[in-house]
């Protein structure tokens, strides 16, 4: 296997001038028509490429998928059942406040990605066989000459190699809410935070001030707005935590309905009756059940 140069080694922000236009293979007229299509097929087309928008019903249903909290649903029945109303009302109450806080969180999270969408500029003005043209920012490629200027959104992750005061909002995507004045300068190679990034201009950002020319070096889910945008998406990793409390729930499960059938048989054995046995059997499933436990698991991570 060929050994890697210092070039490729580094990150974009470290390289020099030189270094980057030979690594994208980009002249100082910017990339050919030809060029710029064989690298639209290769690179996909630049657009932040989200997954079909879940309704709000479909992520509040998605709350009541926990064992406990269907365990409390029952044990809700059971209580009508047994007319202790006031019980039933009770662990009603949790539930439904345990499920809208589930919703709340998921749906922001929803919600921020839409409005990330909203982000995206429709135009960006580049060079291709010298002269300068207005395209569809989804056409745009690494190697492509993009042109900045005050009030444009940036349209690609860009490294700039020229540019005059200016200044971009980054707010987007690293919370700074004072502009960022950029510079063109190599970075070391060991800085890796955007916000420390001075000579990039990043997707999603607003030009506040000035003007600036630089390369594309990323487009689309490879840029860093793109995979801020792809992590609020993904499917979110359960943690041993939540390993934890779905194996507990589904063993508490077990143990309410062995427990149930259990008194059932014995107090049917000892000749109480068979209502007044299933009637005290329910009335065992509902106290023993923890109501409480998912608000206060809710409320913590919440807090957390």
């Amino acid at each position: 296997m060929a050994k890697k140069t210092k070039t490729e080694e580094n990150p974009v922000w470290s390289q020099t001038k030189d270094a980057l236009l030979k690594k994208f293979e980009a002249g100082e007229n910017g990339l050919d028509h030809e060029e710029a299509k064989k690298r639209l097929a290769q690179y996909g087309v630049n657009e932040i490429a989200t997954k079909k928008d879940r309704k709000g019903w479909m992520i509040f249903l998605e709350q009541l998928k926990n064992p406990l909290i269907l365990v409390l649903i029952v044990a809700s029945i059971i209580a009508l059942f047994l007319g202790e109303n006031a019980d039933a009302i009770i662990i009603l109450i949790i539930v439904t406040v345990n499920t809208v806080m589930g919703f709340f969180q998921e749906f922001k999270a929803e919600k921020i990605v839409r409005e990330l969408r909203k982000l995206l500029p429709l135009e960006a003005t580049v060079m291709r066989n010298g002269k300068k043209f207005t395209v569809d920012s989804r056409e745009l490629v690494p190697g492509d000459r993009v042109f900045l200027k005050i009030g444009d959104i940036v349209p690609a992750d860009v490294r700039l190699l020229n540019r005059d005061e200016l200044t971009i909002d980054e707010a987007s995507l690293t919370g700074e809410s004072v502009p960022v004045e950029k510079n063109t300068d190599p970075l070391p190679a060991t800085v890796t935070l955007p916000q420390d990034i001075k000579n990039m201009a990043f997707m999603g950002s607003h030009v506040m001030g000035g003007y600036a020319d630089g390369v594309v070096v990323a487009t689309a889910k490879e840029t860093f707005f793109g995979k801020s945008a792809r992590f609020l998406e993904e499917e979110e990793t359960v943690s041993d935590f939540e390993v934890s409390m779905g194996s507990f729930s589904s063993f508490l499960l077990k143990i309410v309905i062995v427990m149930t059938v259990f008194i059932f048989v014995a107090n049917t054995v000892l000749h109480h009756g068979l209502l007044e046995s299933f009637l005290f059997a329910l009335a065992l499933a509902v106290g023993i059940t923890p109501e409480s436990l998912p608000i206060i698991i809710t409320i913590s991570l919440s807090k957390g």
